[in-house]
């Protein structure tokens, strides 16, 4: 029972466990898009949806994790350039 237990706390020193990506920056472009820098960790697709003052979607965008981080372009309405939005993505 104690190498049982041994081995299991070993694997746990030595897993890595998955963590959720994180959003590292957010800019506004030359065009008008809302640029969403996201660290994946990984590679592989990220989808991002910007969201108004009350919550509702209001543009997504979705681009390729290259080395674990993805840079998303998000058109929004008009209105919305220039102001702070929340953003998702996953």
């Amino acid at each position: 029972m104690q190498r049982l237990l041994a081995i299991v706390f070993v694997w746990f020193l030595t897993s890595s466990f998955v963590q959720a990506g994180e959003i590292t920056d957010k800019e506004w472009n030359i065009i008008d898009n809302l640029v969403v820098t996201y660290f994946k960790g990984s590679n592989g697709m990220v989808n991002c949806t910007a969201f108004n003052e009350k919550n509702k979607p209001i543009g997504g965008g979705a681009a390729p994790a290259l080395g674990g981080v993805a840079r998303v372009q998000i058109d929004v309405p008009k209105k919305y350039v220039g102001k702070n939005l929340s953003v998702k993505c996953e």
